[in-house]
């Protein structure tokens, strides 16, 4: 297989390891339930990404990439928190909440929501908010702790090898200068710019789609540990051929 293939296979074998679960019920303490969601999105963020990477849009894909990192990131501080986890998840729950605030606010404004809608938005957050400090009291959790950067959450979980992907993702989400290489082609003939449209790269393929293998090989492992899942039987070879594609792409 080209490593293009081998790269749309990896994400394949990957979502098989989302897919076992699809009709699982989970029953987890309510200061879980931010790992169902993280679950969830780790398998979408995947999926979508296979899909732009068959699409030639690897970089594109490098966009989710960025979201599905820092999100395996929680889920493994989330895993390896014990005993405090709870301290980290409301404390997530508690700063996705606020930030809604901000949204219903200035839909308000903007005229995306009319006085009533505003209210009863602002009502919901309030009671979600107000129930998890009522929870929070309940279970005697001590004050609630803010996940760190991602940078400091790499060193300590050992995923550094995806902080420069990571940041490369920022790129992309931003429209930086770097987010414009593989979107113009400069004719050495008239030294003008074509449009690319597309990327047709496979070393960009591969090293997009382990990127986004690693990070849902690593939100699988510890969403598994947390709700009492067996790990998955295939977890280290998807892991060692996340490197394979990773090699090929530097030595293409």
């Amino acid at each position: 297989m080209t490593s293009r293939e081998d790269a749309l296979s990896l994400l394949g074998s990957v979502l098989e390891l989302f897919d076992q679960h699809v009709n699982d019920n989970l029953s987890v303490r309510g200061h879980d339930a931010a790992v169902v969601g993280l679950f969830s999105r780790a398998r979408t963020l995947l999926d979508a990404g296979r899909v732009l990477i068959e699409a030639h849009h690897a970089e594109e894909a490098m966009m989710l990439g960025r979201a599905l990192y820092t999100e395996s990131l929680w889920l493994m501080k989330l895993d390896a928190a014990g005993d405090e986890r709870a301290r980290y998840s409301l404390k997530w729950s508690m700063g996705s909440l606020q930030s809604g605030v901000k949204l219903v606010k200035t839909g308000l404004k903007q005229g995306g929501f009319t006085e009533d809608q505003a209210n009863e938005a602002l009502g919901y957050i309030t009671a979600e908010q107000e129930a998890i400090q009522a929870y929070q009291r309940k279970h005697n959790i001590g004050s609630l702790k803010s996940f760190p950067d991602e940078e400091t959450l790499a060193a300590e979980l050992g995923r550094l090898r995806d902080l420069q992907p990571f940041l490369f993702g920022h790129h992309m989400v931003h429209g930086s200068e770097v987010s414009h290489v593989w979107r113009r082609e400069l004719d050495p003939e008239t030294g003008h710019y074509r449009v690319a449209w597309e990327s047709h790269d496979e070393a960009v393929d591969a090293a997009v789609a382990a990127f986004l293998g690693r990070s849902a090989l690593y939100s699988n492992q510890a969403t598994c540990h947390i709700v009492g899942w067996p790990e998955p039987a295939t977890f280290d070879e998807l892991l060692a051929e996340t490197s394979r594609l990773e090699e090929m792409a530097t030595n293409h």
